[in-house]
């Protein structure tokens, strides 16, 4: 007979719906991009992949590098952003290999930050260096200032 009992309870709600696909504080994008996303993790693929089409975006996602190349020797991408670490190899091999046949400025975008990772990943072939957890925010605002030729390190 002693102890607690405890109940929470949750309300179940639907998110609002927002009033535009803009995130707030950021300006709609000056140009719809074309990204090619390469992201093995798919949670995090989806998010992202949500949250850029939210931005008026198109994108394509691949999970492996191998995908990856397909993708962008079919397609034409004004940005590839990309994780380091992919399931047969990393992003840092994947820029090397697209760079023998496509100049799209390319973000990697990794939980590897130390200033070794960032220089290792500009010597690949990326542009920019992102490092995870991303302000989504500032994403966009890096994704447009790179792919109008003017990149900035996050």
């Amino acid at each position: 007979g002693k102890g607690a009992t405890f109940r929470l309870t949750l309300p179940a709600i639907h998110s609002p719906q927002p009033q535009s696909s803009t995130p707030p504080a950021i300006d709609a994008p000056r140009r719809e991009l074309e990204i090619l996303l390469v992201e093995d993790h798919a949670d995090t693929a989806d998010v992202i992949s949500r949250l850029l089409r939210g931005c008026g975006h198109r994108v394509r996602s691949a999970a492996s590098l191998a995908n990856a190349l397909e993708l962008a020797r079919s397609n034409q991408f004004d940005i590839i952003l990309s994780d380091i670490g992919l399931p047969d190899g990393t992003g840092m091999d994947l820029v090397r290999q697209l760079r023998q046949f496509t100049q799209a400025p390319a973000v990697a975008l990794t939980g590897f930050g130390m200033e070794e990772d960032v220089a290792r990943c500009i010597e690949a072939g990326f542009t920019t260096h992102l490092t995870k957890p991303v302000n989504f925010q500032r994403l966009e605002m890096i994704l447009q200032q790179t792919a109008n030729g003017h990149p900035t390190q996050g």
